[in-house]
């Protein structure tokens, strides 16, 4: 004779059940306790199952460092059909706990006291995607990283509830060995310029592999984009010791050149991969070098509060005054000095050139004072006149100073 199964046994509970109801009210609870036993294998047959609903199904996506593995609990015990006891896996039962992932080694046989990462289900696409950590049944996948590359490791899924820590089939996988590929690095612009000094920066943005041996700068005072190969009397190299973001201080440039940078990364077959090139001229923030007169000129003029026009009084108490850079022998230029300074106003830069309030004094006294008493030369920097004031009329202020 046919045994019934275990939905049958259901079916056949239900059905004395409803005449309990009728005809035996005081039976229910005892039926209800036949229901259920019906319904659920015993924790101690569970025990016994388990092992076989917790399995490892794959490894994919293998690379030097990382791999991405794959689990699953058959939460439908295959040995009846019936649904696995809710004590297991329900928070509602005492101590109960569950967990489901994936243990790793370099050793066969891994379990959850050397290396585990708990499992997640990813579902949907696109803007619907669902990510569940750690789900109570079914497919989940693991990704394994900060792995050694060319090495064996040894996987397999687990379960852990209140009966203990159940683990599936083993697997192994081989990590690759990595491709070689050169490094990235960045220039980053020059700070700390003088008329002879800069600092130079860069940043490597990837090591490369296998990892770069040596960073630098290459420069140039003619060639916007130089290189290694053009360093023979036309570019110059400065190697850099520091980390990711680097430097390299410059000292002998040569004064109002305009010099392009380039930081490199160098691997140990000597391959050389360079960062954008930047540019920056040799002098110095606050002043410009006048070499033919052998003097430093300020780059902006003498202001005093909102105003900048001076008496020439008042312009000679105001460039002595003047800290700029740090130098305390600032004065108002010659005649002569001046005069090289307007046609040259533009590398020294911020001059004002309308038509409106653009004479600048100079220290240099008109030569008759018979006639002219305490007044000095200057030039009206719209058109290089030169021009004549009372000690008393308003002028612009450029200060300078006699170069070391």
């Amino acid at each position: 004779m046919e045994i019934p199964s275990v939905r049958c046994w259901n079916r056949i509970c239900f059905s004395f059940l409803t005449n309990l109801i009728v005809k035996k009210p005081s039976l229910i609870i005892a039926v209800f306790l036949l229901f259920f036993s019906c319904e659920y294998l015993s924790l101690e047959e569970e025990k016994v199952n388990l092992e076989g609903n917790i399995r490892t199904v794959e490894v994919t996506d293998i690379k030097s460092t990382s791999a991405v593995v794959k689990g699953n609990l058959q939460i439908i015990s295959e040995k009846n059909g019936s649904s696995l006891h809710p004590s297991l896996y329900s928070s509602g039962y005492g101590n109960s706990h569950y967990e489901n992932g994936i243990c790793y080694s370099t050793t066969s046989n891994p379990t959850i006291k050397e290396r585990k990462e708990v499992g997640k289900r990813i579902t949907g696409s696109g803007n619907t995607i669902t990510t569940v950590t750690n789900p109570k049944n079914g497919e989940f996948t693991v990704t394994l990283t900060e792995l050694q590359e060319y090495t064996t490791y040894f996987v397999r899924a687990y379960t852990t509830n209140t009966l203990g820590t159940f683990y599936g089939n083993e697997m192994s996988f081989i990590t690759t060995t990595r491709e070689p590929y050169p490094p990235k690095v960045s220039t980053l612009p020059a700070t700390n310029i003088t008329e002879d000094k800069v600092t130079l920066n860069g940043k490597i943005d990837d090591t490369g592999e296998p990892s770069y041996i040596e960073k630098g700068f290459i420069y140039s005072g003619t060639l916007k984009k130089p290189t290694i190969e053009d360093i023979d009397g036309i570019n110059t190299k400065k190697r850099a010791v520091t980390n990711a973001e680097f430097y390299a201080n410059v000292d002998g440039l040569t004064t109002g050149t305009i010099y392009y940078v380039r930081a490199y990364a160098a691997n140990d077959n000597n391959n050389f991969v360079y960062g954008d090139s930047v540019s920056f001229k040799a002098e110095h923030s606050d002043y410009y070098i006048l070499k033919t007169k052998n003097i430093m000129v300020q780059k902006r003029d003498i202001e005093k509060g909102f105003g900048v026009m001076f008496s020439w009084e008042e312009a000679k108490q105001k460039v002595a005054e003047s800290r700029v850079a740090g130098y305390t022998d600032w004065r108002l230029p010659a005649m002569d000095e001046l005069e090289i300074m307007y046609e040259k106003q533009v590398e020294i830069g911020n001059f004002e050139i309308s038509s409106y309030n653009n004479f600048y004094w100079s220290s240099t006294p008109h030569e008759d004072n018979s006639f002219y008493d305490n007044w000095h030369w200057g030039i009206n920097f719209n058109d290089g006149v030169p021009d004549y004031n009372g000690v008393y009329s308003y002028g612009r202020v450029r200060a300078v100073r006699t170069s070391p």
